[in-house]
């Protein structure tokens, strides 16, 4: 990038705006750019190279200090990679460099060698041009203010030492790199060379990196392990400097190295006598050749005349008490994996009880016992990078392990690699995996591009494992990204990866965990993918172990120290990080003289830091505490007002009183834990709390005026009623539109409690709708029916409405009706009692209208058009409970529309009777129906009507046994009605019962049938007792079988119907029904089953619902099936030659394998081979999978061997793709055959 010129920086929707270039070196160019966000100029850094090397090394200078805080280091602030430019950002200082600071008047000094250099190693000392040290006497004695160098190093040397403490070296420290505030705040910058000490200078070995004129001779001579004597050294020379106004070495760059390498530097009280001569003697220690004979940070500060110091003890380990169960069970994970097994382990707990310090153990004992590949990565809440949680992991892989990379690549396609350097730019880095035409960026961002790279990242660790066990580590999965839960669910929900290991930790702070530990913790509990799996909670140290920790954090120097420690492990509870907080406060008291006896709480210590706080950041933790949840930092800062020089933000995120997150884009400021917000509020009496809520109402009305949910609780407490009331229900008009009802009525049952009576009725309405909506029916329906007594309206008839779809949510059927019939006389409808009667309209209704066209009037009646909406939610239920009344309301509902409807009516309405037409059997005239609608929805664009007319396109395609099709249109119509606002739940629970029923009748038991838990719990949840029972009987049985566990499907089906009434006979019953008898008869329980089925056939049909093609069918097979095996050889001729000759059509094949066994059974062997010949050659082109399967495994019975290989090789193929356990128990289902009874073999290893 040229002088001046300002990178782009769009990114994060314009946040940044770059006002001006501050400097530039070797390490990057620094500019100082406005940041929206937080509503501050900031000092933003970017480097020249904008290399995927480049980027890392950006990465790495953010990450290895992000998380410290201390008032000498610049505080770093947000990391942002993205394709057009990467950059961090951190607090701009305003101030002047060190020397400029301690010596004002010394002007221009020259810099021949300030500039950062990464160059390779010089040649031996002994080819080197002799040095040319600096002479005596160059120095302006007037020019330096004592006051100020000595106010500065002290300083300078607490910043250094919370480096240091951290285990760092900066390794570039210099005049330039100091930056002094107008207020005379030391600032360190610039960490682009910082290294863990005990890690070394592997990126740049064999190199000398730093500025010569400042680096120690250990550094000058390239060795790889540098120690903070390093960073002592530079200062020295800073201090000389400072002292004489020259180096102490000068000339080119290799005289310098030789000078330092040979030469101690001229003594400093002859190069400038009038220096004082502490100083002096202080200087001189520090540049001693000798790293061992410098100073440490005490010394230094003992020499500079300071009180005793208060430093940061030397960092160790992070402390891992009580932990060996912990670590036994990760060191057996990892064997396994060792072994082959793939493996997740789950390590929850609450913040501070030592997650990431155990899994760092574990990871280290992992590095130096067995020959494994340990990438390690961190979420963090400040960081805008894609694939939050595994962007370290791919950055340690090109970094530590490039070889290997570069040896398995070539073995993915040419495709998979270009798509995964797409998403990992840093993959790209590598030499020689990409051919030079090949740009990455170049590949067109799309899902299956996305799919691609998803693919080929497990076919690299896969490869990868094949040299050894691959460990991903990754801490703080509570705030990964929606890109990182889609590459989890990409790697975890496929059979597991052999020889890699997922260890997730994740700070839980409630029972729910975050979805990412979810979206693991299902794809373990699914058997057929084969993961090993552990879950680790993590939880406090009992009070022997929490006591030793506290007395090693305090020191024995203390009086009392042993009384303090058992006070502050029974304050903590034992909580690991509450430990070390409250040592170091009694720490940091001792060493300003106020020697704490006992600790009697955490509460106590809270108070007492409290105490010390300055008046502006105590306000500012009062604001967040009362916020009561996560606050704008924007809103902050404008409720605090003007600061002057006091920066409260960094003092209460550094010493961790709260912390910053990036939530959707604006950053958030809260406490740090709860407890530390419900002290800090105790302490606020009402009125200076309420004085609180306005200024933050009146801080968001400026900055955030949409966040309403805020404003309505600050208005509410502060006392503006009227103002909580419109934001409150805004609010709940978002939440709604955001589908989160539970909110949207927790909202407006706060506003109803707050409004005037003129308000409440339209309140109550839209509560009542939010409550249904959330499947809350019986608390909707309680608060809609006396609402709406004595009352003809329109909204107490829209209460009626919803208090009936509440009651049928909850399973009172009867009652439901009864208000459905009282909304039907509410709109001038007639329904009429009776089956007879209602046959006799129905057929009626029908008549007119097939003597009319389908094309519609649309004549202006709005009357008739909210009728037409109340038949038509009146329909959709009733269709499910009681079908002869739903299929009358739909057709009267469908005449209106055509006549009055407007296009969005008629394409619903239309879409409706495509899908009954076709589920009746008239599959030619439905399927243009459907057509028809289909088109019409999309003109509209209207998405409830897209929606509906996808699922009626969905139903066609699963009548005619499409199944991919199915899924595919259901699941489109799902998203779309997922964007719409209201009336939805029986809808997405139809939707999704036809997409299992799909599902199992391609055999997908496992593999399709993965969200099924998911939202079954999600129906449980709103108690949603249709949901729960539709869905509960669709699919869990099947999915436990396919793990041999008849048991856990009988219990399923039990617990579905739990709450749905066992009266009248509906749906639900039917599918629980042919469930269980499916179940009997995989047990080899066939009377039972038998008896079962010829009930539930007589009970479905007396219930009107075999008049649906589709349950005829299903319970044509099943009893045909049960039959046969219990030697009601007719009842099993007659069923099996029903499906032959269905409407449906495609349903021959499950008659053919009934006929087939029967024949078997008989010793027609002839007979049997054409019946299931006939199965197996039709089946060959469907997706019946599992139909399929079986055909092939009975058929196999009867043919000659080489045949039979064959077919028991198509049917392992389904076997081993479902992870079906006992396979023999579900083909004598589907092919109910004797030959099927002999035990299945072993395939639970």
């Amino acid at each position: 990038m040229s002088h001046g010129a300002a990178p782009k920086l769009s990114g994060i929707g314009g946040r940044f705006e770059v006002v001006r270039e501050l400097g530039r070196g070797g390490m990057g160019v620094v500019l100082e750019a406005f940041d929206a966000a937080r509503g501050v100029s900031v000092a933003l850094k970017v480097i020249p190279d904008a290399s995927a090397q480049g980027t890392l090394a950006l990465k790495r200078e953010f990450r290895v200090l992000a998380d410290l805080q201390h008032p000498n280091l610049v505080r770093l602030l947000d990391l942002v990679v993205q394709p057009s430019g990467s950059f961090f950002t951190m607090e701009l200082v305003d101030g002047v460099d060190f020397l400029d600071y301690c010596r004002p008047s010394a002007g221009a000094r020259g810099a021949p060698h300030d500039s950062t250099v990464v160059a390779r190693t010089l040649p031996p000392t002994g080819e080197l041009e002799p040095s040319s040290a600096a002479s005596p006497g160059l120095g302006v004695g007037n020019t330096l203010d004592e006051g100020r160098l000595r106010s500065a190093l002290e300083q300078l040397v607490r910043g250094l030492s919370a480096l240091h403490a951290e285990g760092l070296v900066h390794r570039d420290l210099k005049p330039s790199n100091c930056l002094v505030s107008r207020g005379g705040r030391v600032v360190l910058l610039d960490f682009g060379l910082v290294q863990p000490v005990a890690e070394g200078v592997s990126g740049t070995a064999g190199r000398i990196v730093g500025t010569v004129a400042y680096m120690a001779p250990e550094q000058a001579r390239g060795e790889l392990v540098l120690g903070p004597p390093a960073d002592w050294y530079a200062l020295g020379v800073m201090l000389y400097e400072a002292l004489a106004g020259v180096r102490p070495f000068d000339g080119h760059a290799m005289s310098i190295i030789v000078a330092k390498l040979r030469d101690d530097p001229p003594p400093l009280r002859d190069v400038a006598p009038w220096c004082p001569p502490e100083l002096a003697d202080l200087s001189m220690a520090l540049l001693a050749r000798d790293p061992s004979q410098r100073p440490d940070a005490a010394t230094i500060l003992a020499r500079l005349g300071g009180a005793r110091a208060s430093l940061p003890p030397a960092r160790r380990s992070a402390p891992l008490l009580q932990r060996e169960t912990e670590l036994a069970a990760l060191e057996d994970i990892f064997a396994r994996v060792a072994r082959g097994r793939g493996a997740v382990v789950l390590i929850p707990g609450v913040s501070g009880a030592g997650k990431s310090a155990l899994v760092a153990r574990a990871l280290e004992t992992l590095r130096t016992t067995r020959r494994a590949m340990v990438l390690s990565g961190r979420c963090y809440p400040r960081e805008v990078v894609a694939f939050n949680a595994f962007d370290r992991v791919i950055d340690q892989l090109v970094t530590a392990y490039p070889e290997r990379v570069t040896q398995v690549l070539p073995e993915l396609g040419h495709d998979d690699v270009l798509a995964i350097a797409r998403i990992f730019p840093a993959l790209g880095s590598l030499v020689g995996i990409l051919p030079e035409t090949s740009d990455p960026l170049a590949v067109e961002v799309r899902v299956d591009t996305r799919d691609r790279a998803f693919r080929g990242l497990r076919k690299l660790l896969g490869g990868l494992a094949a040299y050894g066990s691959v460990v991903l580590a990754l801490d703080d999965v509570q705030w990964a990204d929606a890109d990182s839960l889609a590459l989890a669910g990409a790697l975890a929900n496929t059979s597991s990866l052999r020889g890699v290991a997922l260890v997730v930790s994740y700070r839980q702070a409630d029972e729910a965990p975050p979805r990412f530990a979810s979206l693991l913790r299902r794809a373990v509990n699914d058997a057929s993918l084969r993961w090993e799996s552990a879950e680790l909670p993590i939880g406090p140290l009992d009070k022997a172990t929490a006591t030793a920790l506290a007395a090693s954090l305090i020191g024995s120097d203390l009086p009392d120290s042993a009384r303090v420690a058992l006070s502050i492990a029974t304050a903590t509870e034992g909580l690991p990080i509450g430990i070390v907080e409250l040592a170091k406060l009694v720490r940091a008291e001792a060493d300003a003289g106020r020697t704490i006896h006992s600790v009697q709480s955490v509460d106590d210590a809270i108070l007492t830091r409290v105490a010390r706080l300055s008046p502006t950041a105590s306000r500012l933790l009062a604001l967040v505490a009362v916020s009561e949840g996560p606050l704008p930092l924007r809103v902050a800062r404008r409720a605090l007002g003007p600061l002057g020089d006091e920066d409260p933000f960094a003092l209460l995120t550094g010493e961790h009183w709260v912390r910053e997150e990036n939530v959707g884009g604006t950053l958030m400021l809260d406490t740090q834990h709860d407890r530390l917000r419900e002290v800090v509020g105790r302490t606020l009496d009402a009125e200076v709390r309420r004085a609180h809520h306005e200024v933050l109402a009146r801080a968001l009305e400026v900055e955030e005026p949409d966040m309403h949910e805020h404003l309505a609780h600050h208005h509410a407490e502060a006392g503006h009623v009227v103002l909580a009331v419109e934001h409150a229900r805004a609010a709940a008009d978002h939440a709604m539109q955001q589908l989160a009802f539970d909110r949207a009525a927790k909202l407006l049952g706060r506003a109803a409690s707050l409004a005037s009576a003129d308000d409440q009725g339209q309140l109550a309405l839209q509560l009542v709708q939010a409550l249904v909506s959330a499947g809350r029916g019986a608390e909707a329906a309680a608060i809609a029916l006396p609402a709406a007594e004595g009352r003809t309206d329109h909204d107490a008839r829209d209460l009626r409405r919803l208090a009936a779809e509440g009651l049928l949510q909850t399973g009172r059927v009867d009652s439901a009706l009864d208000v459905y019939r009282r909304v039907a006389r509410d709109e001038a409808i007639t329904l009429p009692r009776g089956k007879a009667s209602t046959l006799a309209a129905l057929l009626t209704a029908r008549a007119t209208l097939a003597l009319r066209s389908l094309e519609p009037v649309g004549r202006e009646d709005p009357a008739q058009r909210r009728r037409i909406d109340v038949l038509s939610a009146l329909s959709a239920v009733l269709l499910l409970v009681d079908p002869l009344s739903g299929a009358l309301i739909h057709t009267r509902r469908l005449l209106l529309a055509l006549e009055f409807g407007d296009a969005r009516q008629v394409a619903i309405a239309l879409a409706s009777e495509g899908a009954m037409r076709v589920a009746m059997g008239n599959r030619t005239r439905g399927a243009a129906i459907v057509a028809d609608a289909v088109q019409r929805a999309e003109a509209l664009r209207d998405p409830y009507a897209l929606s509906a007319a996808l699922f009626a396109r969905g139903i066609l395609a699963y009548t005619e046994w499409r199944l991919t099709d199915t899924e595919r249109d259901l699941h489109e119509s799902e998203a779309v009605l997922l964007g719409a606002s209201a009336g939805i739940s029986w809808e997405l629970t139809t939707g999704r019962l036809f997409r299992y029923f799909s599902a199992l009748a391609g055999g997908r038991y496992r593999s399709a049938l993965h969200d099924l838990a998911e939202h079954r719990e999600d129906a449980r949840r709103r108690r949603d007792v249709y949901a729960t029972a539709v869905l509960g009987t669709a699919g869990a049985a099947f999915q436990q079988l396919a793990g041999d566990n008849a048991a856990g499907a009988l219990m399923a089906l039990d617990e579905a119907l739990d709450d749905w009434p066992a009266e009248p006979f509906l749906l639900p019953h039917l599918l629980q029904a042919v469930t269980r008898a499916f179940v009997y008869a995989y047990q080899g329980r066939f009377e039972e089953a038998y008896t079962l089925a010829v009930a539930t056939h007589k009970q479905a049909s007396r219930a009107g619902l075999l008049r649906h093609e589709i349950n005829r069918a299903r319970v044509d097979q099943l009893v045909a099936s049960c039959a046969a095996r219990h030697g009601d050889t007719r009842r099993a001729t007659r069923h099996a030659r029903a499906l032959l000759k269905h409407p449906l059509g495609g349903l021959a094949p499950a008659g053919q394998m009934v006929l087939g066994a029967l024949a078997a059974e008989a010793g027609d062997k002839v007979g049997a081979e054409r019946a299931l010949r006939a199965a197996v050659t039709e089946l060959m082109d469907t997706e019946f999978a599992s139909w399929r399967a079986a055909a092939c495994a009975a058929l196999a019975h009867l043919v000659p061997a080489d045949e039979a290989a064959a077919l028991n090789e198509v049917a392992e193929q389904w076997v081993s793709a479902e992870g079906i356990v006992a396979p023999r128990k579900l083909y004598a289902v589907f092919v109910p055959w004797s030959v099927f009874d002999q035990p299945d073999e072993e395939r639970r290893s």
